[in-house]
């Protein structure tokens, strides 16, 4: 749904009918949240009585926000600095929700907009994914999403997992259940229909998936998920952590993309051909679109896996994808294809494994599209899917079988992303610029650091 500006949704009667609907919420204080190329979730909140005025006119921000990084630090060749005006945080009233966990507080979506006529910025995350939506519009298609997200909760004090057990242990969720009951039911006040809660591999590693929709619907419901997480586990003297890798033993943490391409006029699922010669189910168009995605693989590290850390996740053998790759209910591989059951074609879809929780979901999910956009439109073929573990096999042996590694490091992503011209030009240049100069600073600020991993190691001997 597009940003209700500018038309019926606000006129007067529209703007007073939702603040009014506000207030009989019991709503005192209104968070206009966003999430910029900092990856980091950001508000600027307003009182019921002057929701009207941020509603039609936004409320302004610094410019100099879209070049802060994670770290908290500004970029020093990032376009914008103290100097640079303000943006208008422009609500998106379509996906007001009124927050279970804190009371008289409700929060809004909104994009980073220009003060002269209230238009998104191009350097907006979610205005990119509206228009990859919009390009698949005009091809004829839809998609239709979920997400998997997987997090650890550890005790606030000590940082010690909340429990221990095994993959799937039963008495992990007994032992949570005052914890995921209450982030279910919170999120389900919110609109946010929770599918699965799984015990994961780790110690107090959980994942839960909750219902597919379209794509930009999705990525907002994922803020409020980790939100809602995060808040919760606070208020029960823990922390969950979406980190990649939280230590060397523990298994990393995703953020599985599943992702469905419907026809417009017949609504009928187009990545699906019982006839595929392949005998995976597939249509030339989800071939197409692996194509793409397979194409651009390394360069989309950057925007699906932006953290130095990131890479500590993606190692052969760990259950992660390490490999430019995709195959047939092939867990190792980048992207999956998952069995459906039987005669059921309209589930036919694609599982991208190779996000984690720390991107900008507007992003991960709107390169994932770009990608494979460019596969449809330009024929990609993806090659032969992979139906062995690429692990198994050494690197010469992969190199003879055309299997290429991803990138190992942040700043390897980040090359491959620069030397990507085509990706470039679906995201456009001064988000896709922009986005690389911040993680670029979060890597230098890595890179130059002295761990305790090498003074342990070389301190003595060396």
């Amino acid at each position: 749904m597009a940003l209700l500006k500018n038309g019926d949704y606000l006129n007067s009667k529209n703007v007073d009918a939702f603040v009014e609907k506000v207030r009989k919420d019991g709503i005192r204080v209104v968070k206009l949240e966003w999430m910029g190329l900092d990856l980091i979730l950001r508000n600027m909140a307003t009182t019921v009585d002057f929701l009207s005025d941020a509603v039609r006119y936004g409320i302004g921000v610094t410019r100099a926000q879209q070049s802060f990084n994670v770290l908290d630090h500004l970029v020093h060749d990032g376009l914008y600095g103290s100097q640079s005006s303000e943006f208008k945080l422009m609500p998106d009233i379509s996906t007001y929700a009124v927050l279970p966990h804190v009371d008289g507080v409700a929060r809004i979506q909104t994009e980073l907009s220009e003060p002269e006529n209230l238009e998104p910025t191009p350097s907006d995350p979610r205005f990119f994914l509206r228009r990859m939506i919009g390009r698949l519009d005009s091809l004829g298609l839809y998609a239709k999403c979920a997400m998997e997200s997987e997090f650890y909760i550890f005790n606030e004090n000590d940082h010690k997992p909340v429990v221990t057990g095994k993959l799937m242990d039963s008495l992990g969720i007994d032992k949570t259940a005052p914890f995921l009951n209450e982030v279910s039911g919170n999120l389900e006040k919110m609109g946010i229909v929770v599918e699965h809660l799984k015990k994961e591999y780790g110690s107090s590693q959980f994942e839960i998936t909750y219902r597919y929709g379209e794509p930009l619907k999705i990525a907002d419901q994922f803020i409020v998920l980790k939100s809602v997480i995060k808040s919760t586990a606070a208020k029960g003297a823990m922390v969950a952590s979406f980190m990649p890798k939280v230590d060397n033993s523990s298994p990393g943490s995703g953020l599985h993309i599943h992702l469905s391409l419907f026809d417009k006029s017949t609504t009928r699922n187009v990545m699906s051909d019982g006839k595929d010669p392949g005998g995976i189910g597939l249509s030339r168009t989800a071939y197409n679109f692996i194509g793409g995605v397979m194409k651009h693989m390394k360069a989309l590290c950057a925007f699906e896996n932006p953290l130095s850390n990131s890479y500590k996740r993606l190692i052969p053998g760990s259950w992660a994808p390490a490999h430019v790759s995709y195959g047939y209910d092939h867990r190792g591989v980048a992207v999956r294809i998952p069995s459906n059951p039987p005669g059921d074609t309209e589930s036919t879809r694609i599982e991208f494994r190779l996000p984690d929780c720390s991107s900008n979901p507007h992003i991960a999910i709107g390169a994932l599209i770009a990608a494979g956009i460019d596969g449809i439109e330009n024929g990609i073929d993806p090659g032969e899917p992979l139906n062995y573990d690429p692990a198994d096999f050494s690197e010469s042996e992969l190199k003879k079988k055309g299997v290429e590694m991803l990138p190992t490091t942040l700043i390897e992503a980040i090359h491959a992303a620069e030397e990507d011209s085509d990706l470039r030009s679906y995201m456009g240049e001064l988000l896709y610029d922009e986005y690389l100069k911040v993680r670029k600073s979060e890597w230098d600020d890595y890179y130059k650091n002295v761990d305790k991993w090498e003074v342990d190691r070389f301190l003595e001997p060396i």
